[in-house]
């Protein structure tokens, strides 16, 4: 995007004079002269031998058509001989693509802070590409806890959504994302993110009675069960609490049973021991 010239080589298979022009024209119609070198030094391991120029004109946004002719027998220029040398009767058309910037148009996690409950969490950078060439086609490499300072590619990359998964302690992290496109359009942004582990189970904090309802109210999100017979069960296998935003939880009144707790999260945390609960509670009229 916005380069309006660069430089070029191509090869041909003998020593000759080349041109190259924006319309397809005869070798000798032709406007820009260009520079090939003809000793058989100047060869490359496929014998090939080299002509450069600088293509100018280039504009954004469309397709950019050159065309390149050649004269073969470079020896003979300025001889009697010179009408026996040879130039191509077909141009050899090259494009090159004017582009538009490359935009990294999302990037996730970002601002938040993921959860988990083991000690090294995994993390999934994920990062959205568009514009630039091909609709947003690019790879995209990170940088930042664990790089040494380099930019690491994406282990899923080259073509508009990237991701790369990561397993990170508890912490606050900061990434510069880079993507970069077929045309050499480049785009950077930083993402920030947090990362805590939680191993704990939910704590019941209040426990009281609301009209005919016994109700307690946890320090986290969080499912609870009951059971009248003691905390020996199962999870899966308790009496379901009701719930209004999964931290206030509640059953019916009941001052003749009692209600073996236990409360769980989003992670499965819940009191280690089969046999024991969040908390017991002993409902009784005054």
């Amino acid at each position: 995007f916005d380069t309006t010239s660069t430089p070029i080589t191509v090869y041909v298979n003998e020593p000759v004079d080349c041109k190259w022009d924006k319309l397809d024209r005869t070798y000798d119609d032709m406007e820009n002269q260009m520079s090939c070198r003809n000793s058989p030094l100047s060869q490359n391991a496929r014998q090939l031998y080299p002509c450069s120029t600088t293509l100018t004109g280039l504009k954004n946004k469309v397709s950019n058509d050159f065309y390149f002719r050649c004269e073969d027998q470079p020896h003979l220029a300025g001889t009697e001989d010179e009408g026996n040398r040879n130039k191509n009767k077909q141009s050899y058309k090259f494009t090159l693509e004017g582009t538009q910037p490359l935009v990294i148009s999302d990037l996730s996690p970002n601002g938040t802070t993921i959860r988990d409950s083991t000690d090294v969490i995994k993390i999934t950078l994920e990062a959205k590409t568009s514009a630039g060439f091909n609709e947003g086609e690019a790879r995209c490499s990170y940088n930042g806890f664990g790089t040494n300072n380099n930019f690491i590619e994406f282990i899923e990359t080259g073509s508009f959504q990237h991701s790369q998964p990561l397993y990170l302690p508890e912490g606050v992290y900061s990434y510069d994302i880079r993507c970069v496109d077929l045309g050499g359009n480049a785009d950077t942004k930083e993402i920030t993110f947090g990362v805590e582990s939680d191993t704990q189970a939910p704590n019941v904090i209040r426990v009281y009675r609301e009209g005919q309802n016994l109700k307690i109210i946890t320090n986290e999100e969080s499912e609870c069960v009951f059971d009248n017979f003691g905390c020996n069960y199962l999870f899966d296998d308790g009496n379901k609490m009701n719930s209004i935003s999964n931290k206030e939880h509640f059953t019916k009144w009941d001052p003749d049973r009692s209600l073996y707790i236990k409360c769980r999260d989003e992670f499965l945390n819940e009191p280690s021991l089969p046999n024991s609960c969040s908390i017991e509670v002993r409902p009784f009229e005054n």
